[in-house]
């Protein structure tokens, strides 16, 4: 037991300090890397968002044919407005705010982020607490930060698509903006992860750095990778909620 329990400890201590400094040190992929996605791409996404955008517009027109109010065209005019800047300025929007996003999660964590002290603490806990304790959340703690690491991937993937997607999506707006609405909302959560999960890992480093307790130390390091792993949903429902 008290070997599996170091095995387990030394196997999340090691993985903590990869996945935080994957993170920290900008090592995962980021916004010039779904650029140059986005700029291999971008010859289908002119050519979709521009057949899209000319469908709405004959449904946009025989809609204004048929019910002939004011409130339809005044619609139709401020969608087709939102569907020109999207598909001309959309990803370079997207791209800003994602850099600035990503400038402010640096300021917030500091020029030192502190990720060797936090898992020598996290390490240190491990092997003082029971060794069943120990093995029972280390593999708690390996779950959260694999978690972490996949929402790091999938948030870059989320980022090809929101850029791929808005342009049609925009031109589509002229019917029905729920589809956008949608994308726009997980568009936000891109932008906002890096900011929310800085702030997460500085309480978190935080409080194991001050914590004494070998079982505190554990699960505060693994509700903290949890809870960073959880921002980019939580992110975009908060903000489809806003919208």
């Amino acid at each position: 037991m008290e070997q599996a329990a170091q095995d387990f400890a030394q196997t999340y201590a090691g993985l903590l300090a990869w996945s935080l400094t994957w993170w920290s040190d900008r090592g995962a992929p980021g916004v010039a890397e779904v650029g140059d996605v986005v700029a291999v791409l971008r010859p289908v996404m002119k050519w979709t968002a521009s057949v899209l955008l000319a469908l709405a517009l004959v449904g946009v027109g025989m809609l204004l044919a048929v019910r002939r109010r004011g409130a339809d065209l005044a619609g139709a005019v401020m969608g087709l407005g939102r569907a020109l800047l999207v598909v001309s300025a959309g990803w370079l929007v997207l791209a800003s705010a994602w850099s600035l996003g990503d400038r402010l999660g640096g300021w917030i964590i500091g020029r030192s982020a502190g990720v060797q002290t936090y898992t020598e603490h996290v390490a240190r806990a491990a092997a003082q607490a029971d060794p069943l304790v120990a093995l029972m959340l280390s593999i708690v703690g390996v779950a959260c930060c694999l978690a972490f690491a996949a929402v790091l991937v999938v948030r870059v993937i989320l980022a090809v698509v929101v850029a791929a997607a808005m342009p049609a999506l925009a031109a589509g707006s002229l019917l029905s903006a729920r589809a956008l609405r949608i994308v726009g909302a997980w568009a936000i959560a891109v932008v906002a992860f890096d900011p929310l999960c800085a702030v997460v890992y500085r309480v978190g480093h935080a409080l194991v750095v001050r914590a004494e307790e070998p079982v505190v130390v554990l699960l505060v390091a693994s509700v903290t990778s949890f809870t960073a792993a959880g921002m980019l949903p939580i992110a975009a429902r908060v903000a489809g909620a806003a919208r």
